[in-house]
């Protein structure tokens, strides 16, 4: 029960102090409408002031003991700030409760506590692309007595670059948060996904910050997923080649990412009786080496003697 009170304003609403008497539901408000008592007045649509007229409100969250507006004339609720919650107008009944909050009303904050040792890691999931970059931070929870080395460790992976893999911090900078930029290794071979761990460790003369006395938080390996910019196919120069009978033409094919293994093309002719391949060295043939070196496909017409129109 919250206890308020105050007097009329001129535009008919009132401002203070108020006291909730009981809970109801109304069918022409949204849920969770109250009705009070005003101890100070309400002015009401005819005129003139009446003590301890009703009023109505809304509350979308724990009730509040502190300032409010209410608008008595027009039935719309009031608005309070206080140290227990806060109430708010709330006309569309879509936006009414905590449902309306996606996906969920509450936020998780973790608090770490800056008396102890530790290592904080910005974020332990990253997504990047090749020809792109992503990056994370890096720093201290406490002041160190001597120099803290923070290693970065990618397995050997080559599917990507480290700016630094090793983070020094010092008395003077250990809340400073260090930045490590990760950038996949543009290869040019089309493949899927691949994850690689980056793992941190410490070493210091600071028995708090020894190998393996500090914790990192909230972890201490960031899974970075590389995806790729190549995709693998076939590219042809052209999808039509015209050719009179007897004369022949080309097109050229080349494929548009390395392979990892060697890749053979065979072209045929869905009739041979009007066109023939003529290349001579066939299959095609594109390895690691000279993937991205167009081939040329040569191509006959059939002089046969009819007319096609």
């Amino acid at each position: 029960v919250n206890e308020w009170s105050g007097a009329a304003v001129a535009d008919g609403s009132v401002r203070g102090r108020g006291r909730v008497e009981d809970l109801r539901r109304g069918p022409n408000l949204c849920p969770d409408e109250r009705r009070g008592v005003v101890g100070g007045g309400v002015k009401q649509p005819g005129g003139g002031v009446a003590d301890g007229a009703d009023f109505q409100q809304l509350q979308l969250g724990p009730a509040a003991d502190g300032d409010c507006d209410c608008d008595a004339e027009r039935g719309r609720g009031w608005r309070c700030d206080g140290d227990a919650g806060a109430l708010a107008e709330q006309l569309d009944g879509n936006y009414s409760g905590p449902d309306a909050m996606q996906p969920s009303p509450n936020v998780t904050v973790q608090v770490f506590d800056d008396d102890e040792a530790g290592v904080v890691l910005s974020s332990l999931v990253l997504f990047a692309a090749e020809g792109g970059s992503e990056s994370y931070t890096v720093r201290l929870l406490s002041e160190p007595t001597q120099p803290v080395t923070v290693a970065v460790d990618s397995g050997g992976s080559t599917q990507l670059g480290l700016s630094s893999s090793s983070l020094t911090f010092t008395s003077l900078n250990w809340a400073q948060a260090q930045t490590v930029t990760v950038t996949p290794v543009d290869d040019g071979v089309g493949e899927n996904d691949v994850l690689v761990q980056l793992s941190h460790s410490t070493s210091s003369s600071d028995a708090s910050y020894a190998s393996a006395a500090a914790p990192f938080l909230p972890g201490s390996v960031v899974n970075v997923t590389v995806s790729d910019n190549d995709q693998a196919g076939i590219s042809l120069a052209d999808q039509t080649v015209y050719v009179d009978e007897a004369s022949t033409g080309s097109y050229e094919v080349v494929i548009t990412a390395a392979p990892t293994q060697t890749v053979e093309v065979m072209p045929t002719s869905a009739d041979p009786s009007l066109l023939q391949v003529t290349t001579a060295a066939l299959p095609l043939t594109f390895t690691t080496s000279n993937w991205n070196q167009a081939q040329t496909v040569t191509v006959l017409a059939v002089d046969d003697g009819v007319d096609r129109g």
